[in-house]
């Protein structure tokens, strides 16, 4: 710290930047390293005449983490502009954060509709209080799947009706967006949930085939949730899938799992048509169908939860 005072006193920070910025890079948050550190960075930061390059304003964004004066929280929320490049935006809404500014929460809104979409995730998981009809008209207008899967998270977790994200997460074109939707399903949308599975697991004859990413979430969804009216549809998926001459002579990768996700659904839920469906499967003549079935899934059936 007193080599650092030292190199500070000279005041020829052009010269010194590297080591000035090395030494911040991993401050400390109280004590007189906090205060020496506020003032180089004030003092760095008086130097408008001095070009900082891109690790530089890095380095020094990174040392503005928890100080809270007038002039660095300026100079943070400058870096937020969209004419900086998106890293520096991003560091700069975190560092911004972390300062506790008056103000951060507005820029935060306002990187809602950053171009680049790195930054507008780490905008959407931070925002403190999401709202709803803008969540909802964010991720009408978003192109990136992993950031819509952020908005509907948190438009899951606002105080409105659940069956509009529902219904917007699982017609996503995007299965990973489907698949997010399941995750975010809670008992207090059994209804919702019941109608929502019972396609994806039994889906009608005259429709598509789901995604059997999806179908398979689908199957661990109704084992979280102790869904037992879904039994009866999860067997006759089964029955339909072990009926199948391709599935029952050929056990590739893609049929073991996909039987197996159903047998790890039954042996969840815990229901008489599920333990039916079990010992059905321990009849059969094919020898990894039954193993199959004699395997014990790792998670509670319902009844014990």
């Amino acid at each position: 710290m007193a080599l650092l005072q030292k190199r500070l006193a000279k005041r020829d920070l052009k010269k010194e930047l590297p080591f000035v910025l090395s030494a911040m890079v991993h401050p400390k948050q109280s004590g007189p390293l906090r205060i020496l550190r506020q003032q180089a960075l004030q003092s760095l930061l008086a130097l408008s005449s001095t070009p900082l390059s891109f690790a530089d304003q890095w380095y020094l964004l990174k040392a503005a983490r928890g100080l809270n004066e007038t002039s660095i929280a300026a100079w943070v929320r400058s870096k937020t502009q969209r004419k900086n490049p998106w890293m520096l935006r991003a560091l700069a809404l975190d560092t911004l954060l972390s300062m506790r500014t008056k103000n951060a929460q507005a820029t935060l809104v306002n990187a809602l509709r950053d171009p680049y979409p790195r930054v507008r995730l780490l905008a959407i998981t931070r925002v403190a209080q999401p709202n709803v009809s803008l969540m909802a008209s964010l991720y009408t207008q978003e192109p990136w799947p992993r950031v819509r899967t952020a908005l509907l998270s948190r438009w899951s977790q606002a105080n409105t009706s659940a069956e509009a994200w529902i219904r917007a997460g699982i017609g996503d074109a995007s299965v990973h967006v489907n698949i997010h939707t399941l995750t975010l399903l809670k008992p207090q949308h059994e209804a919702l949930a019941i109608a929502l599975l019972r396609q994806l697991i039994e889906p009608p004859s005259d429709t598509p085939a789901p995604d059997r990413r999806l179908s398979a979430m689908a199957l661990k969804t109704s084992a979280r949730l102790c869904l037992h009216t879904l039994s009866p549809h999860i067997r006759r998926s089964l029955q339909q899938t072990l009926n199948s001459k391709d599935t029952r002579d050929n056990p590739s990768a893609g049929h073991y799992q996909w039987v197996k996700h159903h047998v790890q659904a039954l042996q969840g839920l815990h229901h008489p048509e599920a333990s039916a469906a079990i010992k059905e499967m321990q009849e059969q003549r094919i020898r990894w169908i039954r193993q199959l079935a004699q395997t014990k899934t790792s998670s509670k059936p319902c009844l014990a939860r």
